[in-house]
């Protein structure tokens, strides 16, 4: 079954949602009283600009007045991982709503292109499969990857990224 919306893409993921999770240890970190709903609309204008704690903070501090701290900047360095984190469960979500399911075997001999190849299509392998995320881990051995041993086995790759190498392929 092909998906009839597109993989939510991490600009998806709306800096409220991550506002809203780093509210409760901001509120914590806070000494004066503050609203949470303030809390979560400050943090959201910081957020707008970047996941960066100390981007965040700074943010906090010359355009909103806030007092900032290490340990604030701390505390903000977590939105990165929150975001990231909501961002696999919507692609989840997705993955499950739409019925993805991969193409392509465990092992098949496939070609990618990506930005880490400049966007040159290159061959790869597939090593392992992700359905809950709908990608593929590609050896590509161009890029340095080690099918044994210490290394980086593969590139994460989503499922509609990755193409089975056949004859005609080879001839496109």
């Amino acid at each position: 079954m092909e998906a009839v919306q597109a993989r939510p893409k991490h600009t998806d993921i709306p800096a409220k949602a991550v506002a809203e999770k780093l509210a409760d240890d901001v509120m914590a970190w806070l000494d004066e009283e503050h609203t949470r709903e303030s809390v979560i609309d400050d943090l959201e204008k910081a957020i707008a600009y970047g996941l960066d704690g100390y981007a965040i903070a700074k943010y906090l501090d010359s355009d909103l007045g806030w007092s900032v701290d290490a340990d604030l900047v701390e505390i903000l360095e977590n939105s990165y991982w929150i975001e990231s984190s909501l961002h696999d469960k919507a692609v989840e979500a997705w993955v499950m709503a739409c019925g993805i399911k991969p193409r392509l075997q465990l092992w098949a001999p496939v070609k990618v292109k990506t930005r880490a190849t400049n966007n040159k299509v290159v061959d790869g392998l597939i090593v392992s499969i992700d359905e809950k995320r709908g990608t593929y881990t590609v050896c590509i051995e161009a890029l340095g990857h080690v099918r044994e041993g210490m290394g980086t086995t593969g590139s994460v790759l989503p499922f509609e990224d990755v193409e089975q190498w056949t004859a005609d392929f080879a001839r496109s």
